[in-house]
């Protein structure tokens, strides 16, 4: 499950590639949001940059004042 804020999944997701520590077979649950700003790709899609496994995504409200309001 990754939830690493967007400015640092290639780096995270990177690192896991040499690592070689996730299965191919293992799927990949983001529940990183937004989209990065030079490349213009989602967090899933920058994670599939590094690794072939099977992404899923998550999704739900974040807004800091519309958690607060409740």
């Amino acid at each position: 499950i990754n939830t690493v804020p967007l400015k640092g999944v290639a780096e995270v997701f990177s690192a896991l590639k040499e690592l070689r520590l996730i299965k191919t077979e293992i799927p990949i649950v983001n529940g990183s949001k937004g989209i990065e700003p030079t490349s213009l790709k989602s967090p899933s899609a920058i994670i599939a940059q590094y690794l072939p496994n099977p992404i899923a995504v998550f999704s739900g409200p974040n807004l800091a004042l519309e958690m607060i309001k409740g």
